[in-house]
Formats: C-alpha cells, sequence, structure tokens
C-alpha cells in the first residue's frame, strides 16, 4: 500500500535550488493549497521550468 505524499510542494522543493526552492518552501509553510495542487498536478512540468 503506497500512501501518496502529503506535501508535493515540498517534494518538488527537495529537487530544486536556490530560489526556486526558498519559494516553494514559503508556499508550503504558508500551507497555500494552490501552490500544494499545482506542484502535485504539475511536477514534471515544474521542474523542466524552474531548472531551465
Amino acid at each position: 500500500m503506497t500512501k501518496r505524499h502529503a506535501d508535493p510542494a515540498g517534494a518538488l522543493a527537495g529537487k530544486l535550488g536556490g530560489w526556486r526552492a526558498g519559494l516553494l518552501y514559503r508556499a508550503r509553510k504558508e500551507q497555500n493549497p494552490l501552490i500544494q495542487r499545482l506542484a502535485h498536478e504539475h511536477k514534471e512540468s515544474l521542474l523542466e521550468l524552474l531548472n531551465g
């Protein structure tokens, strides 16, 4: 039984560095549901965009 990651923005921030990770960590800290949903649904696209 696999448990879905409860903190997609935190998981995404862990793969990023610098200001990009800071941005996601701040959004996560504020419990921003929009950021969490976007991080979950568009993880690969956001990684490409933010790391590009």
